[in-house]
């Protein structure tokens, strides 16, 4: 009791003295004291350390050692920043390990560009036995400092499917993208098309984005008429409809591109739209970003022509193409695309945040009993022909026939939006007709419903031979499902070996034996399912938006 009396009375004068030590620093800092006056405070064999990707800023996730560290450390500091109004509150301090943390605040300035951020920002210190700093950490928003070190760029992306009802991977791509280059600092002008169904509407607005970074997006869109093709992404949708004279605001988007530092379409339908341009506005830097070669799995020779021309006259003129996998690369630079980039897309952030966080069954659709564990053997994809859903069809027909589903307590569940009405009825009623316990959707998806189905999935099944990525595998995977999918399919670059991979035929009735047996095995073996969702998560974790913004803005903007 008296040793512990001791302790408890030694503690008060060092915890005096570690806070007093603190505010001196952060006096030190807050005053603008000289460089040697804020050294005097650090060890002689001190580390500094402040948290953030490198690649963001050159003093970001670098270990500083000792005094000439710690110059080279607020000397390189000093020359890229400037500050004002800094202040510090909520110090607290741990006598048991020698630690104190505080919060500050402050407005910080980029030298070289003059632009101007407020920042929270915690250091945490660690003392030595004689009260000076011995470990130096600080958090900040490293990305605020990475936006304004760049001059802000204006980009157009031209994209026909954005935030109006959207259908289908390539809008929420879209939107990815503008969400990247609006937290990167770029002023986003986007024309798309908007259909006159809006029950789908699904805009970028606060919370999802701050209201700084939707100050800084405009939609411009062309107005489609019930009558014409959407939820279609081939000749068949409202491409002809896509194009500068059918636009009211034409003074408005005219406006926008003269003032742009780069324009960027999205496949051929963009490229079609960016085209219609007048000429004197076509010589600006033109990136073309190709989400699917549409000619792959077209077994029609008339359609395969009528797609690679359009492809070809999509990318002519491109300072930059970028494909979304290895396989469309290579098509490409068959067409004739010279330099062709190959990038993934990233898992959207909502879902990111999402899959980090637990799944609430009050988000699954009322169509899907609430049970635990992972139950579902599942497809969502969008349902339309280039899709091959009835695939999945055949899959289940197999294992219904087998009594696999029946013995390992699973049910098919299939969901996804209507592209071709006549199609997706057919794979409705299909699948019924094979298992009639199995789960259809036909309502569209939240983000929640969509983790919420993920999270009780044991296998997702992406049934299509050919697909240019495959946005719904990587979110399958964020929630800790793992796919089987065809060898080669664009996620396969992604998640690799976090998968189970098979030999697709380009016909999507035949579904060969070895794909039977290779399913069948993956859904016997629990321990080895569990293991490649965990490493599947991992991977689709590992790669969001804002990685992937930098990737893009180094392409559009070199």
């Amino acid at each position: 009791m008296g040793a512990a009396g001791a302790k408890d009375s030694d503690s008060v004068p060092r915890r005096a003295q570690l806070l007093q030590r603190a505010q001196d620093l952060c006096e030190a800092f807050a005053q603008r004291k000289s460089l040697e006056e804020v050294l005097s405070h650090f060890s002689e064999d001190v580390l500094l350390f402040e948290h953030g990707l490198p690649d963001l800023a050159p003093f970001l996730g670098r270990e500083f050692r000792g005094l000439q560290g710690a110059r080279d450390y607020f000397e390189l500091i000093g020359e890229l920043l400037d500050f004002e109004d800094m202040n510090f509150s909520d110090y607290m301090v741990d006598v048991d390990t020698d630690q104190a943390s505080v919060r500050g605040q402050a407005k910080f300035i980029w030298r070289s560009t003059g632009k101007s951020w407020q920042e929270v920002f915690v250091y945490r210190l660690r003392f030595d036995c004689e009260g000076k700093i011995s470990a130096y950490e600080v958090w900040a928003d490293s990305g605020a400092a990475y936006v304004s070190s760049m001059a802000r760029k204006r980009v157009v992306l031209v994209s026909y499917e954005f935030t109006y009802s959207p259908f289908s991977g390539n809008g929420i791509l879209a939107r990815s993208i503008v969400k990247a280059l609006l937290r990167l600092g770029c002023r986003v002008t986007v024309w798309c098309c908007k259909p006159e169904v809006t029950s789908q509407d699904h805009h970028l607005a606060v919370p999802e984005i701050p209201l700084e970074d939707q100050q800084r997006l405009q939609l411009i869109p062309v107005q489609l008429s019930a009558q014409q093709g959407w939820r279609q992404l081939d000749e068949q949708s409202a491409w002809q409809k896509f194009s500068l004279q059918n636009l009211e605001q034409r003074q408005q988007l005219l406006q926008e591109v003269s003032s742009a530092d780069v324009l960027c379409a999205i496949d051929w339908t963009g490229a079609k739209a960016l085209k219609s341009l007048p000429e004197c506005l076509r010589d600006k830097r033109f990136v073309y970003m190709n989400f699917r070669v549409y000619s792959s799995g077209v077994a029609q020779a008339d359609r395969r022509l009528w797609f690679d021309t359009a492809e070809r006259e999509g990318f002519e003129g491109a300072a930059a193409v970028v494909a979304l996998s290895q396989p469309d690369r290579e098509k490409l630079r068959e067409l004739g695309a010279e330099e062709v980039e190959v990038l993934l897309p990233p898992l959207r952030g909502d879902l990111q945040r999402l899959a980090l966080g637990s799944a609430a069954d009050a988000a699954l659709p009322e169509e899907v009993p609430r049970r635990d564990g992972r139950w579902l053997l599942t497809c969502v994809v969008r349902l339309s022909q280039e899709k091959q859903a009835l695939r999945f069809v055949r899959l289940i027909q197999r294992l219904q026939s087998s009594g696999v589903l029946k013995e390992l307590g699973l049910v098919p569940l299939l969901a996804g939006a209507t592209g071709d009405e006549a199609y997706a009825a057919q794979v409705k009623r299909e699948l019924l007709e094979v298992n009639n316990e199995a789960i259809v959707i036909s309502s569209f998806l939240t983000p929640k419903a969509l983790c919420a189905i993920f999270a009780h999935t044991a296998l997702n099944v992406h049934p299509c031979a050919y697909d240019a990525y495959g946005m719904t595998v990587v979110e399958a995977a964020a929630c800790g499902a793992p796919s089987l999918l065809a060898t080669g399919a664009g996620a396969h670059a992604l998640l690799q070996e976090a998968t189970v991979t098979v030999e697709m035929p380009q016909e999507e009735q035949q579904v060969p034996e070895e794909m039977v047996k290779s399913l069948e095995a993956a859904l016997r073996d629990d321990v080895r399912l569990e293991q490649l969702g965990r490493e599947a998560q991992r991977k689709a974790l590992e790669w969001d938006e804002l990685a992937y913004g930098r990737r893009l803005l180094g392409i559009l903007c070199p």
